[in-house]
């Protein structure tokens, strides 16, 4: 589905690709945002093994937190073939459905840590703004985990060293999801499982079309 793919800046590349991302980022984000806003009459715990209880708590790590979100917009944007980039699309929008379903029928909330308040840091600052508008909800599946696995399946695609430092950043992102107190293990292994079942079933039907 990736096949030898290629990233650009080229000029018109970026211009062809911002569009489609542009509008797949509002609307996911608008979704994303008022399910986590919607009212819940009964929302479930989240379940932390003993081992994740004793992570820290980093709060610089926002910054890594931020910046693999900023990479999974970026690097779509530089898909040099228009078919790879609809493929990931697809992918990542079908991703999506699955953990919308899950986050509107089975909310789960994470239990975040209380906030440095008296921290007059930038990354507290940036920390306090996100949860401000990004309620505990919507923790069960990781929507971030999901995009971290979109970006380590183009990483494989592309190889080499460029590949191996975009998978890197990725699991850093992906860890950067419990330093963060944003996840749990569980969260971060549904979101993976919904990106996989997305794969797989987007194959599946692009195999059988005649």
């Amino acid at each position: 589905m990736l096949s030898q793919i290629e990233l650009t800046l080229q000029p018109a590349t970026l211009a062809r690709n911002f569009r489609p991302l542009a509008i797949t980022a509002i609307v996911m984000s608008g979704i994303y945002l008022g399910l986590t806003h919607l009212p819940r009459q009964q929302v479930q715990s989240n379940f932390l093994f003993s081992v994740e209880e004793r992570i820290p708590f980093w709060i610089w790590s926002i910054y890594i937190y931020w910046g693999a979100l900023i990479v999974s917009f970026f690097v779509p944007l530089c898909v040099k073939n228009p078919m790879h980039l609809r493929n990931i699309l697809s992918v990542n929008a079908l991703s999506f459905i699955f953990n919308a379903m899950i986050w509107t029928f089975i909310p789960v909330g994470y239990p975040r840590p209380a906030f440095p308040a008296d921290d007059p840091s930038l990354a507290a600052m940036i920390y306090g703004r996100l949860t401000q508008v990004d309620t505990p909800l919507n923790s069960f599946p990781s929507g971030h985990a999901s995009m971290m696995t979109i970006v380590l399946w183009i990483a494989y695609a592309l190889g080499g060293r460029r590949g191996a430092l975009l998978g890197g950043f990725a699991v850093l992102g992906l860890l950067s999801i419990f330093t963060t107190k944003q996840h749990s293990f569980l969260d971060a292994a549904m979101g993976i499982l919904t990106l996989a079942l997305a794969f797989i079933l987007f194959r599946a039907r692009r195999v059988s079309l005649p």
